[in-house]
């Protein structure tokens, strides 16, 4: 068994080689040894995989309980701001209608577009 190198693309490890090159089954990419690896900005990705940007507006996708109260799937989200650093799990804050500002996990928004 070899030792195949991660995609650099995508991070995933089901890489094979394909002559003298590397193939991601998974994203595509196509890299040789011989490519110096860049290391690419990973991009946030809501709960359907659209790209999530700063100021961006979303739905949120299932009701969320937060102590006694509910945030109900479809509630709006305004002014997305993605987090430098993770708070308890959470990557994204924003405006949610009827509750101010949150913090909230990218697997519970759908940004609109």
């Amino acid at each position: 068994m070899t030792n195949l190198p991660k995609c650099p693309a995508c991070g995933e490890d089901f890489t094979y080689q394909d002559g003298h090159m590397y193939v991601c089954p998974i994203c595509f990419h196509e890299w040789s040894d011989e490519e110096p690896v860049v290391e690419e900005e990973k991009k946030l990705r809501d709960a359907v995989g659209n790209i999530i940007e700063n100021g961006a507006k979303a739905t949120i996708i299932k009701d969320l309980k937060m102590g006694s109260e509910v945030v109900k799937q479809g509630s709006k989200v305004t002014n997305v701001r993605i987090l430098d650093e993770e708070v308890n799990g959470h990557d994204l804050d924003g405006k949610v209608e009827g509750f101010g500002s949150l913090y909230l996990k990218s697997s519970v928004i759908k940004i609109v577009k």
